[in-house]
């Protein structure tokens, strides 16, 4: 999946069927990049605050910002996982 850089949907292709769905992604405001998806969820970074990362569902519609851990800033990162399962998301960061 990717992001378009004007507008707030993405592109998921289908190998299956050979074909590009739009997505609606209600939380994307501006230009943003895909760091980490997990069963439906995807995690993005803002492009021009690298420090502000959000989780977006985009069949509910729901998006949720990332706080930061304290004494730890996003952008000191250098890797992510995302571990969905039905009761909880866990993030995990790699200085």
């Amino acid at each position: 999946m990717f992001t378009s850089s004007e507008k707030p949907i993405g592109y998921a292709y289908d190998p299956t069927f050979r074909k590009w769905y739009v997505i609606e992604l209600p939380c994307i405001w501006t230009s943003s990049c895909l760091i980490s998806s997990s069963y439906g969820l995807f995690c993005f970074m803002d492009n021009s605050r690298t420090d502000q990362l959000y989780v977006c569902n985009p069949i509910t519609k729901c998006c949720k910002n990332l706080e930061e851990p304290p004494g730890f800033n996003f952008s000191d990162y250098n890797a992510l996982a995302m571990v969905v399962d039905r009761k909880r998301v866990v993030i995990v960061l790699q200085l």
